[in-house]
């Protein structure tokens, strides 16, 4: 075992110093020494796609036939196979910072393009579908998003008359509002859309606000003011959880937008950073704190433990739960100016399960994982985007990274 590994180790050991609320005795610490040196779960890269854009800013989505879908900030709409292999792309004519990309349940892949303020809808085969632009728009900001309803939702900065809107899957717009204030973003980051509560939230970073607006009618439910927002997910019982960036906290918001809870704030040292969190299927909450301590919390909130991680990197990174609840996947660098690391850790203890260390390439840059991992339904595999840091390399160009999950 590498002399870097060990001391992760280590300090996990020494870090973890909560289990469920409870201290670490004697038997509870073997334990997770135990796992960490035996690990049930272990990940290994099965291959990586290059292309030829600045950044993959946003999480991939992975089709009913296993197809990963993602969009770069060149415009362009890519599809691979589960093998690696290029099946087509799209050009969606636009630049910057693009927002994520989802697949509805009928195979439709949704992305969206800032420059040319649209939403695409694409066929399976990379045919366009659709295309929903809202003119005079400044860019879209948050989404697109599938609600459980099937319906895509999006946000669209100031300038023109949509605001957030609802589109149905065949491209006719069910509602628009510009919401009160209206839905505004300085740049377009790309927000990820939360549902719940019958809600479709977002967050915006720069004014600090956050939106609820019902699904069916687009009525605006609430709206509050955090400061500076960050990404959101939703609890099980359809709250929004706010991460918020200055005097950093997580923040609970009910579906009608009663004040639930607050954490982080109280802790030693002081909390300078929070990543977006995570809620896994058990309703446990996922979050690293100060580029280093990864948090895992009950939805109460109290915390279940902490472990050491790595720097997660990219406006909206942080960890990811996969679907059976048995892995914890977070990509980053050990620190600034180092090479790209993929962290798998236990759920149940926070116990490190595997590593997975990107070398540096020829040129002397790095390929740093930029965004938060996208499992596969049956969590046996996950797609991280990561970008080139370290150096200024002479070429940009970004990659997609398939890493194989193997369970014992």
């Amino acid at each position: 075992m590498k002399m870097q590994t060990c001391l992760r180790l280590t300090l996990a050991m020494l870090l973890a110093t909560t289990v469920l609320g409870a201290p670490l005795g004697a038997s509870a610490a073997g334990k997770a020494a135990s796992v960490a040196a035996q690990p049930a779960v272990k990940g290994k890269v099965a291959w990586r796609f290059k292309v030829l854009a600045n950044f993959i800013s946003h999480r991939a989505a992975v089709g009913p036939d296993g197809t990963v879908y993602f969009n770069d900030s060149s415009g362009i709409l890519h599809a691979l196979t589960p093998e690696g292999t290029q099946k087509w792309t799209y050009n969606g004519h636009g630049l910057g910072s693009q927002g994520p990309t989802v697949v509805g349940p009928d195979g439709t892949i949704y992305f969206g393009t800032a420059s040319l303020s649209a939403v695409h809808a694409v066929n399976p085969d990379g045919t366009r579908k659709w295309i929903f632009v809202a003119k005079d728009s400044q860019g879209i900001i948050g989404g697109p998003g599938i609600g459980p309803d099937g319906n895509i939702y999006a946000m669209f900065d100031i300038g023109g008359p949509i605001g957030a809107v609802s589109l149905t899957p065949a491209g006719t717009r069910r509602w628009n509002t510009h919401g009160n204030p209206r839905v505004f973003e300085y740049g377009q980051l790309g927000r990820e859309l939360v549902f719940g509560g019958g809600n479709v939230y977002f967050t915006a970073t720069y004014t600090g606000d956050v939106w609820a607006f019902d699904i069916e009618t687009g009525k605006q439910r609430f709206n509050v003011n955090v400061g500076r927002a960050g990404q959101a997910d939703v609890a099980k019982d359809g709250s929004v959880l706010v991460p918020t960036q200055l005097q950093p906290r997580l923040n609970a918001f009910s579906p009608n937008g009663k004040f639930l809870w607050s954490f982080f704030g109280d802790e030693q040292t002081v909390t300078n950073d929070l990543t977006a969190p995570d809620v896994g299927p058990d309703g446990n909450i996922y979050i690293v704190r100060n580029l280093g301590e990864l948090y895992s919390l009950t939805p109460k909130p109290a915390t279940r433990w902490v472990s050491p991680s790595l720097l997660s990197q990219g406006p909206i990174s942080g960890p990811i739960v996969s679907p059976a609840n048995d892995l914890v996947l977070l990509g980053g660098q050990p620190t600034y100016g180092e090479p790209g690391l993929i962290q798998g850790f236990s759920p149940a203890n926070g116990a490190l399960q595997f590593e997975i260390n990107i070398p540096k390439e020829k040129d002397g840059t790095c390929a740093v994982p930029f965004a938060r991992p996208r499992f596969t339904p049956s969590g046996d595999r996950a797609y991280i985007p990561a970008v080139q840091l370290c150096e200024s390399p002479k070429k940009y160009h970004s990659w997609l990274y398939a890493i194989d999950i193997k369970k014992h």
